[in-house]
């Protein structure tokens, strides 16, 4: 079985009159692979036996070619090395034996430069970050709880008024600006001490809270 030559290697290919018994009509091997710049070297050697041998390239490139009839030139050991500069494929074949001596060359293209990487389309990665909840204030009356903050991103915000663990009033914002806001939440109180309980929500799930203790005046 034929064996490619090496990618980015020279190679030689033998005609059928090698150095090693016994003597055959096709070239050995008949399809190699090199890089531009490479060199093939076609090779007769010594056993032929009396038969001659030539190489000739499709393309007109020269070769190893008899004058008119078979001489001891091309029966006698000889080489014709070419040198490949661009990629394609090049055929080559013996004027004494055109039906089974055949053969080509395999010239590849040099490898360009690895793609850039393509850009990610999929989901962003995971935001675990919570959002931020900064000077946070409040006032409370009879009739109104105020709650001033600050965000760090868009988040919605819960505003929970108890006393002694009993709900007095619960309001949800959502805040699409990040900054300062000012909450006002309903509410009905006694005069007195309330815990105003402010939780923030972001769009990823993350959350922070707030707890501030306030008298209703």
């Amino acid at each position: 079985m034929d064996t490619p030559a090496a990618l980015g290697a020279n190679a030689t290919v033998e005609t059928g009159a090698t150095a090693t018994a016994p003597p055959t009509f096709f070239f050995t091997p008949k399809e190699v692979t090199v890089d531009p710049g490479n060199t093939v070297t076609v090779v007769n050697g010594t056993n032929g036996g009396g038969a001659p041998h030539s190489i000739v390239w499709a393309d007109g490139a020269p070769g190893f070619a008899p004058t008119a009839a078979p001489s001891p030139t091309n029966v006698a050991a000889w080489s014709s090395a070419r040198t490949f500069t661009a990629p394609g494929d090049y055929a080559f074949s013996c004027t004494f034996h055109p039906l089974m001596m055949t053969g080509v060359v395999h010239v590849t293209a040099p490898a360009g430069p690895a793609p850039a990487p393509a850009p990610q389309t999929g989901a962003p990665s995971a935001d675990r970050t919570a959002p931020a909840l900064t000077g946070t204030t409040a006032r409370a009356t009879r009739r109104t709880v105020t709650v001033r903050l600050r965000l760090s991103e868009p988040a919605k915000v819960t505003v929970v008024v108890t006393r002694n663990g009993r709900r007095l009033a619960r309001k949800r914002f959502t805040r699409s600006a990040v900054g300062a806001a000012t909450l006002r939440v309903p509410v009905r109180a006694r005069r007195g001490e309330v815990r105003v309980g402010i939780t923030a929500v972001d769009a990823a799930g993350n959350s922070s809270r707030r707890t501030l203790r306030v008298r209703v005046r």
